[in-house]
């Protein structure tokens, strides 16, 4: 999808980094071992946390992204809101270039937002687990309706969550 490292200058001591994805056949080896590789990001840090494969050898990720920019696909959000909000992105690795990228988003507040892990059912549905510090997360029929994030010795209390997602639909 993207051969360019887009991590940009953060500082010396947290350098910027992007998500890598990379396919490899373990019974060959050297550079011919490896079958698909690229960048996800932009100019800040972008960082992959979780992955599934799909029947197809689609690869489903989540991380989360600093990055204003970071590449979006049909996206459900398609900038950035807070510091660090939730990727979910989709990559074919029988396709090259742009038409690799399959499906592409954001998923976050104005908070801090991650996503640790990911899951996908039979019908394509996608679960995903990590944290948040804000109390106006997305929900849709939740088991807690109240949010318990709130200061934590003078930091954002954090808070984990269980999100179900259908991309085909948004």
């Amino acid at each position: 999808y993207d051969s360019t490292f887009g991590g940009g200058t953060c500082s010396s001591t947290s350098p910027c980094y992007d998500v890598t994805v990379t396919q490899i056949d373990t019974d060959l080896s050297g550079i011919n071992a490896i079958l698909y590789s690229t960048y996800l990001g932009n100019n800040n840090r972008d960082k992959g946390l979780g992955m599934v494969l799909d029947p197809d050898g689609n690869v489903y990720l989540t991380g989360y992204s600093e990055s204003d920019g970071y590449p979006t696909r049909n996206a459900i959000q398609s900038v950035r809101k807070g510091n660090k909000d939730i990727i979910v992105s989709v990559i074919s690795p029988s396709l090259s270039g742009d038409a690799s990228l399959l499906y592409s988003t954001y998923f976050g507040t104005s908070g801090y937002e991650a996503g640790y892990d990911i899951a996908r059912d039979a019908n394509g549905n996608l679960y995903l687990t990590g944290r948040t510090d804000s109390p106006k997360f997305p929900l849709r029929d939740p088991i807690q309706y109240q949010s318990h994030a709130g200061s934590c010795s003078g930091s954002p209390c954090i808070e984990s969550f269980v999100t179900k997602l259908n991309i085909t639909s948004n």
